[in-house]
């Protein structure tokens, strides 16, 4: 079979309320990547440079660039070394290809994303899982920051733990009634635009707006005590090296950085209690 017809990919198409202009700035300068994407970015432009994402010392990924039309096109390799080897070979596979297109319309933007190079085998599978999920709220992210916050600092959060449970057992452990939103909320089955209310290590309530509910995957929410910054929760598996990783992000924009600092700190503080005690 041929190996084109084979691949995978992910594709999302979205409306934003910002410019052409807006949009390529967001996907191209590296102090508006911060405000919606990694914590840390650095750009070379053109053909033959370079963007470069890094969270923390967890990932940190030199994405080469292969096509650059300002306001237009987009398209850039995804992370060297991060896909499973050729199966038959078992030489490195070919580089994964993020393509964005961007497209004005009726005074707004229509971009889409392309994310191809999957291979169809299960050693794939989690990598595929994982960007799936991920473009799913990233693309979340950079709509809310341009449509609510352009031109704002993002004060952001980024938290990774490893339990020694499977991702059903964290999921309701930290979701559900005594998880990481206390004793009387129960966050297990809510539905995308649901409002919800819970509780908060900051010591005010939690309400907002769901974005993304994916059990046991993956919960994401617009806050109204973060100014209508974003929450997420997002837990990945690897069951072949019985490995499951929890990571919990916040982004405040407008914020400034002792409050953001204090809230960070708290819910790093209740991630850890609400593992500890139920997981």
């Amino acid at each position: 079979m041929d190996q084109k017809q084979t691949e995978r990919r992910v594709e999302r198409e979205m409306e934003i309320d910002a410019s052409p202009e807006a949009v390529w700035r967001a996907l191209t300068d590296a102090a508006e990547l911060m405000r919606w994407f990694p914590p840390e970015a650095e750009v070379t432009p053109g053909v033959g440079g370079e963007i470069r994402l890094k969270w923390g010392e967890h990932w940190d990924g030199r994405c080469a660039i292969q096509e650059w039309v300002p306001g237009a096109r987009l398209v850039y390799t995804w992370m060297e070394n991060i896909a499973p080897p050729d199966v038959e070979t078992g030489q490195p596979s070919k580089p994964l290809l993020v393509d964005f297109l961007i497209e004005g319309r009726g005074g707004k933007t229509v971009l889409r994303l392309v994310h191809s190079g999957f291979g169809p085998g299960t050693d794939w599978d989690a990598m595929y899982d994982g960007v799936r999920r991920g473009w799913l709220f990233e693309l979340c992210s950079l709509k809310h920051y341009l449509e609510r916050f352009e031109g704002l600092d993002r004060r952001f959060t980024w938290l990774h733990r490893r339990p020694a449970a499977s991702r059903d057992a964290v999921w309701a452990g930290l979701l559900g009634a005594g998880g990481l939103f206390g004793a009387g909320a129960d966050l297990s089955d809510l539905y995308m635009g649901e409002r919800f209310t819970a509780a908060s290590p900051t010591g005010e309530p939690m309400t907002g707006v769901v974005e993304i509910f994916g059990p046991p995957k993956d919960f994401a929410a617009r806050v109204d005590q973060l100014d209508g910054g974003l929450f997420r929760l997002h837990i990945d598996a690897y069951p072949d090296r019985g490995v499951t990783d929890v990571y919990l992000s916040i982004s405040c924009w407008g914020r400034n950085e002792a409050r953001a600092s204090d809230i960070g700190r708290a819910w790093e503080g209740a991630l850890d209690r609400a593992l500890a005690e139920s997981v």
